[in-house]
């Protein structure tokens, strides 16, 4: 295996496997918003109905390898041209539909103008995992494309995360080996195999170790094996990247099995503030509010989440839940008959219910 491919194949693993591919080269145009909006509604029609292919070819490759090209050294662009003509390899969409699954969800958060360009901002969340995708949109022979993809969770765009792994990468020796352990690693994790990819990943040659992706990657890793071991990965990571925007996302879950709830409440609060309001976010401060044991103000925050996303079914079970704990057996009931017209409807969860509840199963169903 070349050393450029080695170095390209360890990109893809610790970038989420993105695909970027070829478009032609032509003259930018100014992307409207009302494009953007139609664009928005293509990504998440074709997630939600499992069709990757839109997402997979979003993304154009020319104009990524551009960004990439001029974020590094003169002497350590050599590989990028290499790189951008075998990146049809991996395929975004494919990951996001795999990623997302049957429970999970992709939803534009807002559109917003940046520098004159267009920007969707996406939120990722399944199995209890929270992300957000920040893409840059770019108008290329009348059609519309992304020139860059910001990952909220690596905190950094794909393009500034490739051209620092590659030049990191290009300074020393790495071997074929290294970049077919890096192949391995996110395979065990999707398995469930935790410490195996921490084995594999302290294989890793110790200058890439510090590169913030492969420090994301540990951290991810190790919230896998015992609180101890994932306490030491997220203060490794925060000392060595202390400032970093998505470090209000990565300690929600950090405070949470510390139980510091209320430094976890201010990790949400910034990341909203970051993002500039995101509803779905009460989500993640009643749960807190739960953990606080302070079930009124969960269930505000519960109640204005269902008003914004009122087919968000993990919300919607969560108020169900907690209308029965305090015995509002009624605002329950009418609840639970909304709930029954989705699709998703869970039917362990209301078995759960009506059996703690007795009285909500007999008297207002």
């Amino acid at each position: 295996m070349k050393r450029s491919n080695a170095i390209l194949q360890s990109c893809f693993v610790i970038f989420l496997s993105f695909i970027l591919l070829i478009s032609c080269k032509a003259k930018e145009q100014k992307v409207t918003k009302e494009e953007a909006l139609q664009t928005a509604e293509k990504i998440q029609s074709s997630i939600t109905a499992e069709r990757a292919d839109f997402v997979n070819d979003l993304i154009d490759k020319k104009s990524l390898a551009k960004k990439i090209a001029a974020k590094m050294d003169a002497d350590k662009k050599e590989p990028v041209s290499e790189i951008m003509n075998n990146l049809s390899e991996t395929r975004m969409g494919d990951k996001i539909v795999d990623a997302v699954g049957n429970k999970g969800t992709y939803q534009l958060v807002k559109s917003y103008e940046k520098d004159e360009k267009q920007h969707l901002l996406f939120r990722m969340y399944a199995d209890g995992r929270l992300n957000y995708h920040d893409f840059e949109l770019i108008k290329l022979n009348n059609e519309i494309k992304a020139s860059d993809l910001y990952i909220y969770i690596t905190g950094d765009w794909i393009s500034t995360t490739f051209s620092q792994t590659l030049s990191t990468a290009g300074m020393n020796d790495m071997t074929s080996s290294d970049a077919d352990n890096m192949l391995s690693i996110r395979k065990k994790m999707g398995e469930g195999k935790y410490q195996e990819a921490k084995d594999a990943l302290d294989l890793v040659p110790a200058v890439l170790k510090k590169e913030k992706a492969f420090q994301v990657m540990n951290v991810q890793i190790c919230s896998g094996l015992s609180e101890d071991v994932y306490h030491t990965a997220m203060e490794n990571y925060n000392r060595l990247y202390p400032n970093e925007p998505n470090m209000y996302l990565m300690m929600i879950d950090y405070y949470i099995t510390k139980k510091e709830y209320q430094k976890s409440m201010d990790a949400v609060n910034k990341l909203d503030a970051l993002i500039d309001k995101d509803p779905f976010l009460d989500y993640s401060r009643a749960l807190i509010y739960n953990l606080m044991d302070d079930n009124a103000k969960a269930r505000e925050k519960l109640e204005q989440l269902q008003i914004n996303m009122p087919k968000f079914t993990e919300g919607t079970e969560e108020l169900i839940a907690n209308y029965a704990e305090a015995k509002e057996y009624e605002k329950a009931s009418v609840l639970i008959k909304k709930y029954k017209s989705n699709q998703k409807i869970n039917q362990a969860f209301l078995n759960a219910l009506y059996l703690v509840h007795p009285d909500l199963a007999t008297k207002f169903q």
